[in-house]
């Protein structure tokens, strides 16, 4: 189907929301959007519904009200791949075809066998392509998926929507598990698709869009053009709505000054008309009808002012709608604890259990940032385990200071078990409740969401309540180790991460394919795991 324009339809949403079956407020309403033959990504802050819309959009999930239309063929790559299971040849779909192959070529193949290689008698030829073009090696096919690297299974998945051959994919944070050569692969991929819409905070990724669709409280804005030009058009959107509330705000103080200056003016002229009347001879008469006369003025200024007073209030609620403003958060970062070693981590000839075979050797000091940098399976995480004392290395020396905690993507260090207070006062000891209340509410984490179990946050939630515990107690851990902690979380998130480990005056030892994220964090050195 095509659109006004002359471009190739394959999604069209008119006015769908979504509410959870235990909640009264819907997590989005009235949503409109058509997804067409162009490279769109769908970006908003955690939390916001963009996994919901996205299953929606691909016809994964129902929607509460309204109605989604197809028309061709819809792909879908979940976020989360914990529902794919059995080898790389059963999730492409080519089991069957192999296990026919194998018996055909050693001349164990009954009739059904060669009628099925007959079928595809370019099967072979075919499926290598498909492998090479997802670099993936011919082990996947006979691997169990939950063997395979993140970024292994990232491709797996974006090779069998790839071999299925849809008409439009809708992907769901396809970069989360991918190194620096998968990215870069991931855009080549899409670009070379006939339509797709990603869910993505990934600036790398957001630089190649068409148009990015924003959902906020306010719904689903388009805007046309890559990261940089969204970027600033919404800048620009955000000013002028801040100024228009401004004025309006302004001139809604202005009229309702008026109205009460003209109120207390007639009751001061009410008030000496009385005085007068008393004092002079005017029969009732003539009284009544000066009397008639003042109310009906009153009365008519009233009007005018609450009719203009009216005018503002709505004229300011629609300056609210232009762009959702959102309450900036507030974060104080405290000194990093006491260490008087001139090394917080040392590495001598060390040799790790998982990924790289070379011994490391490195030492990090007091206020050193070294970005751990290489290939998914080179052994970044397992560096930071073996520093975590969670893994033991197969030869040299691991020494680290004691006042060390670890930032994943996951936030493992909370107990998703418990609330956010209860894991600020388990982590971050030494406050009263009212202390870290006010923490949490700087954050956005108010009232009852501090008492919320962590499971029930989003990334962007969880990830304020780790960096509350890990900065917001009387001090900071001399040494962070951070994996990925970029990944699953959306940009004003990304902005505060940033923030905080700006202002953190400890060690840092971050492991990230984002070169941009590195480069802002203030990294001295790197050290490249092969």
């Amino acid at each position: 189907m095509t659109n006004d324009t002359g471009r190739t339809l394959f999604v069209e949403a008119q006015s769908i929301a979504y509410i959870f079956e235990s909640a009264t407020t819907p997590v989005f309403r009235e949503i409109d959007v058509a997804l067409g033959s162009k490279i769109q990504f769908l970006v908003g802050r955690n939390g916001i519904g963009k996994s919901l819309l996205a299953a929606i959009l691909a016809g994964r999930l129902s929607p509460s009200e309204g109605v989604v239309n197809h028309f061709g063929s819809i792909g879908y790559l979940p976020q989360h791949l914990e529902d794919f299971s059995g080898t790389g040849a059963e999730i492409l779909g080519v089991a069957s075809l192999l296990s026919a192959y194998s018996r055909v070529l050693s001349g164990d193949g009954d009739a059904h066998d060669y009628d099925l290689a007959s079928e595809h008698w370019n099967f072979e030829a075919d499926l290598k392509k498909l492998l090479d073009e997802a670099g993936l090696p011919e082990r996947v096919l006979t691997q169990p998926f939950d063997a395979l690297s993140g970024g292994e299974r990232t491709r797996l998945c974006l090779a069998t929507l790839k071999r299925r051959g849809h008409d439009f994919l809708i992907l769901d944070e396809p970069s989360n598990h991918l190194d620096r050569e998968g990215r870069r692969w991931l855009v080549e991929w899409i670009t070379s698709l006939k339509g797709v819409l990603v869910v993505s905070h990934d600036p790398f990724l957001l630089r190649n869009a068409d148009a990015i669709l924003e959902l906020s409280g306010l719904g689903l804005k388009t805007f046309r053009g890559a990261l940089d030009v969204y970027l600033a058009a919404r800048q620009q959107l955000r000013e002028s709505a801040e100024k228009k509330q401004a004025q309006t705000q302004k001139q809604l103080k202005e009229a309702r000054q008026a109205l009460q200056a003209g109120l207390e003016q007639t009751q001061r002229r009410r008030a000496r008309g009385k005085k007068a009347a008393s004092e002079s001879n005017q029969s009732k008469v003539i009284l009544g009808k000066n009397k008639g006369r003042s109310e009906q003025t009153q009365a008519r200024v009233s009007r005018i002012h609450a009719e203009r007073i009216a005018t503002k209030i709505t004229e300011w609620h629609a300056a609210k709608t232009q762009v959702e403003i959102v309450d900036p958060q507030a974060f104080i970062v405290a000194s990093p604890e006491t260490n008087r070693a001139a090394t917080l981590l040392s590495f001598r000839s060390a040799v790790l259990p998982y990924g790289r075979q070379e011994p490391i050797s490195f030492d990090v000091g007091p206020h050193d940032r070294v970005a751990v940098t290489g290939p998914n399976g080179s052994g970044k995480s397992t560096l930071l385990k073996v520093a975590m004392g969670q893994l033991s290395l197969l030869h040299g020396t691991c020494q680290v200071t004691k006042s060390v905690s670890l930032l994943d993507q996951h936030v493992s260090l909370l107990d998703p078990k418990l609330s956010a207070l209860q894991n600020m006062m388990n982590l971050a000891p030494g406050w009263s409740e009212t202390n870290y209340r006010t923490i949490l509410a700087n954050l956005r984490l108010r009232g009852d969401f501090a008492l919320h179990p962590v499971h029930s946050l989003s990334g962007g939630e969880r990830l304020r309540v780790a960096l509350a515990c890990l900065f917001s107690g009387p001090t900071s851990p001399a040494l962070l180790l951070l994996d990925e902690p970029e990944n699953h979380i959306d940009m004003d998130s990304k902005d505060l991460l940033k923030s905080a480990l700006l202002k953190y005056g400890g060690g840092i030892v971050l492991v990230s394919h984002d070169d941009e994220f590195i480069e802002d964090v203030g990294v001295e050195w790197q050290w490249r795991m092969s």
